[in-house]
């Protein structure tokens, strides 16, 4: 029961962030979100909202990784496919309410620790998408760019989807990005063939 009504306050936490960022997420917004007394927060959160902050980051950051192993990741193509639909299911059942919380702390919080907190939430994301695709083949350089590549055009799709109410921008970087790995990928595999 205890745990319960913690792991509630991350995750609403995480929800206040995704939706209006650092700002929304105040303790009266988040006791009335989770139905929690405002005690608890102070009991499970001594250090105040910045550990309730980073909590919730860090429980994003789990989130996705595990979202992600639940997909196939078979191809540098399946990759791609795999980390978008995480959005794509996460806009879709929300009704394009929630976007990234990580981005939520990230444009604006004033506060150094958090937006280190967001800094290590990115760098882990990156890190598991490189980790993914030199699984499946390829090198780490051109792993390393196209991390970087998809992070960026799938957090910079969610703001433009959720602003329209509709997945045109997301579905626009999947295409580009599956039809610059599936190029690249002819491309490296005609070098290897004798002449």
């Amino acid at each position: 029961m205890v745990r319960d009504v913690r792991a509630r306050m991350v995750t609403g936490a995480m929800r206040l962030l995704a939706t209006g960022g650092v700002q929304q997420t105040s303790i009266q917004n988040l006791t009335q979100a989770t139905g929690t007394p405002r005690g608890s927060v102070y009991h499970f959160f001594p250090q105040g909202k910045g550990q309730l902050i980073e909590e919730a980051l860090a429980e994003s950051c789990r989130l996705l990784g595990s979202r992600l192993a639940e997909r196939d990741l078979s191809t540098p193509v399946a990759v791609v496919r795999a980390f978008v639909d995480v959005w794509r299911s996460l806009l879709v059942a929300t009704d394009f309410r929630l976007g990234c919380a990580v981005v939520g702390v990230t444009v604006t919080s004033e506060n150094d620790a958090e937006r280190r907190a967001a800094h290590q939430v990115f760098s882990t994301w990156t890190t598991h998408l490189v980790d993914h695709l030199v699984r499946v083949g390829l090198c780490r350089e051109r792993a390393t760019t196209l991390a970087h590549l998809l992070l960026a055009g799938c957090e910079g799709a969610v703001v433009l989807c959720r602003a329209r109410r509709d997945l045109v921008p997301l579905d626009a970087v999947e295409r580009e990005i599956v039809d610059l790995v599936s190029a690249r990928d002819g491309a490296d595999r005609g070098r290897e063939l004798p002449a």
